[in-house]
């Protein structure tokens, strides 16, 4: 059976982890991931770009992905799930994440 749910916990603010993407993406090193590891928050459409985005496949937050030298930012309609590690992400990641240096 699976973990117990009242043993999980998600922190909204920012936490180690990775956010899975609908498709693979372009990353700055040239290469396609499935997904970004690195320290994740949640962005507002107004913290970001200071209006509100609306209407069609948009959506009006952003997760940040952080690593020690830069940072990325996805558009919440192309996230699939968000993934938390507590003692922080896995060394033995999968190559098909992108690791933000």
């Amino acid at each position: 059976m699976g973990a117990d749910p009242s043993q999980q916990r998600f922190d909204p603010i920012d936490f180690e982890g990775i956010v899975q993407m609908k498709h693979f993406m372009l990353m700055p090193d040239g290469k396609q991931y499935i997904g970004a590891a690195g320290k994740v928050s949640f962005v507002t459409d107004m913290e970001m770009v200071g209006f509100e985005v609306k209407g069609g496949e948009t959506a009006n937050w952003l997760l940040r992905v952080q690593g020690a030298a830069g940072s990325l930012n996805i558009l919440g309609c192309q996230v699939r799930a968000v993934h938390q590690y507590d003692g922080g992400v896995p060394d033995d990641l999968d190559s098909s994440y992108y690791r933000v240096p």
